[in-house]
């Protein structure tokens, strides 16, 4: 009797990176034992999707029981936190066939360190594994999945949704789940690049679990949020970033160390990264190399990176 081939399915999804520079939480509907409540729950705020992020391959092959191996990469011990819970979520929504899961993704960016790292992977795991496993889903149902992990594992406060549909920078003016959230863009002139210099991870639950920094953020979010609104340039959204950093009073001297130097350098704004032991600059193009090598000479050693603004939206690639 000859034996029957299994067939396996591949897609291939992308999604790209973004930082914030301000926020204001908006959780007062989440409830943990309904997932449907996370529907209105993100963040406002501004920020900007970069030239880069996260590529995942899924391959399915269909079975009688779920597993699911996931690849970071080149590590298949990186635990993936939120992308796992963002499979499992997508396959108890989705009613997908039993079967095992590979996914292979490329992080094109500083894990931890507030650059959405967490959400872009999550995002394009969901929309590359509901292509291979043929999950007949709305795109919004299959980001929704992914919204939730990054919430619940306290990796993002919305940067699923501020990724899902939109590329370039701006604010968020309404919060929620990705078709729900509403935003402002803001035109982004020829000739800057983004400059972004990285010291170490940084645990959001430290902010997330306090009162007092929760409050204080949301209050000077929503006046920076406010500001944007009126002046919709990169100008005001990259200002009102500084202000908010400064006012929130996460920095370290390392970090004011490195704004310090990138402005010196040439860079037109620089501010810490929401939120991460991170900075990001823009920077005119014709004083990239001078900002990247005055950040490369600082102690301790960043890591740096110059990056374009975004311009690929989240998606299933041909």
């Amino acid at each position: 009797m000859e034996r029957r081939k299994l067939q396996s399915s591949v897609a291939r999804a992308f999604a790209p990176a973004a930082i914030s520079n301000f926020f204001a939480i908006h959780d007062e509907t989440k409830n943990i034992r309904d997932y449907s409540s996370f529907a209105k729950v993100g963040a406002t705020g501004g920020g900007f999707t970069l030239s880069r992020g996260v590529h995942t391959a899924a391959t399915f092959l269909k079975g009688p029981s779920r597993r699911v191996e996931i690849t970071v990469n080149g590590d298949k011990n990186y635990p993936a936190a939120t992308t796992r819970r963002a499979i499992e979520l997508l396959f108890k929504g989705g009613r997908a066939t039993t079967g095992s899961l590979l996914l292979e993704q490329q992080v094109e960016v500083p894990i931890g360190q507030g650059f959405g790292a967490s959400a872009a992977s999550a995002l394009s795991a969901v929309l590359a594994t509901a292509a291979a496993a043929g999950i007949k889903e709305p795109v919004t149902r299959v980001a929704y999945a992914a919204h939730v992990a990054d919430i619940v594992s306290q990796t993002g406060l919305g940067t699923v949704s501020a990724i899902f549909e939109r590329a370039g920078a701006g604010v968020i003016t309404i919060p929620g789940a990705p078709g729900i959230a509403q935003f402002v863009q803001v035109k982004i002139p020829r000739g800057l690049k983004v400059v972004t210099a990285s010291l170490a991870p940084f645990a959001k639950s430290e902010l997330l679990d306090s009162a007092v920094l929760r409050s204080k953020a949301n209050m000077l979010g929503e006046i920076a949020l406010g500001r944007v609104k009126r002046t919709p340039t990169i100008e005001e959204l990259a200002r009102s970033g500084e202000w908010f950093a400064d006012e929130l009073g996460l920095e370290t001297p390392q970090l004011k160390a490195l704004v310090k130097i990138a402005k010196k350098e040439g860079a037109l704004w620089a501010s810490q990264n929401m939120i991460g032991y991170s900075i990001h600059c823009i920077v005119e193009e014709r004083h990239a190399t001078k900002v990247v090598n005055g950040l490369s000479k600082s102690r301790p050693k960043p890591d740096v990176r110059t990056f374009d603004f975004g311009r690929e939206k989240s998606g299933v690639l041909d």
